[in-house]
């Protein structure tokens, strides 16, 4: 689907895609960091989930694989195992965890 950047946080971008709300496309499923993109800009992406209860949508951008990654050799979700060690930057601390930008 073709969206519109609308709004860009620090853990994605939100996605005009003509829809009652905006999709979400998290930094993971982003070609660049989230903030080299410019409100307006116009790109493609690939439906990844809904959530009905929630009324959310997720997409990831095109030329980005479904692990989460572009297809450059950087880290992929299905490349994570239990234990690995990694570096990242904390984003976020909550009642119930943090959140860490592992690239």
């Amino acid at each position: 689907v073709e969206g519109i950047v609308r709004k860009n946080m620090p853990f994605g971008l939100f996605i005009d895609i003509g829809g009652a709300r905006d999709a979400l496309a998290p930094n993971s499923c982003l070609e660049k960091d989230a903030g080299d993109y410019t409100m307006g800009e116009k790109l493609e992406f690939t439906v990844i989930g809904t959530d009905i209860s929630k009324n959310s949508v997720t997409v990831k951008q095109k030329g980005v694989d479904g692990g989460g990654a572009v297809d450059d050799g950087r880290l992929t979700l299905a490349s994570l195992t239990i234990g690995q060690r990694l570096t990242g930057i904390v984003r976020s601390v909550k009642d119930y965890g943090a959140f860490v930008d592992i690239g």
